[in-house]
């Protein structure tokens, strides 16, 4: 059916070919908010939670907006049930890890910690997140680009 432009795939939903999900002024609003809480974290950003209290959102409404921001790859979940990271700090903990890989061939989480001026609360899942991804693959106490 998505092949014949019924409907579209998403990784979690579907809809219709001509759903566009736009959101109102107000709704758009709120999800910037959100980013930039996120962004202004950078790699050290504050629990979704935090966040939603912040924004005082009902725990629903969170949920939705987290939904809807995972959904259009704004945000990336880390391993760890609460972290969150924008896409963008993300791909530059990406960048700055594999380019590290590259030339000292292993990296451990203290290591990863400076590399990118964090604390072991977020190099560990994000370390971890890589795994998973299959970017990495930890041997030991360290990770090895794979």
């Amino acid at each position: 059916m998505e092949s014949d432009g019924y409907i579209k795939l998403f990784e979690k939903t579907l809809s219709s070919s001509s759903f566009q999900g736009d959101l109102s002024d107000k709704y758009q609003r709120t999800v910037d908010s959100l980013l930039k809480s996120l962004r202004d974290g950078s790699l050290q950003p504050p629990s979704w939670t935090e966040i939603a209290k912040g924004h005082r959102l009902k725990e629903s409404e969170a949920q939705e907006y987290l939904q809807y921001l995972l959904r259009k790859g704004l945000v990336v979940k880390l391993v760890d049930e609460e972290l969150y990271l924008a896409s963008h700090s993300f791909e530059q903990a990406r960048t700055k890890i594999v380019n590290f890989l590259k030339e000292n061939k292993e990296i451990s989480v203290g290591q990863t910690r400076d590399l990118l001026n964090t604390s072991r609360k977020y190099a560990l899942p994000l370390l971890e997140t890589f795994d998973r991804e299959r970017l990495t693959r930890r041997v030991g106490d360290n990770r090895v680009l794979i």
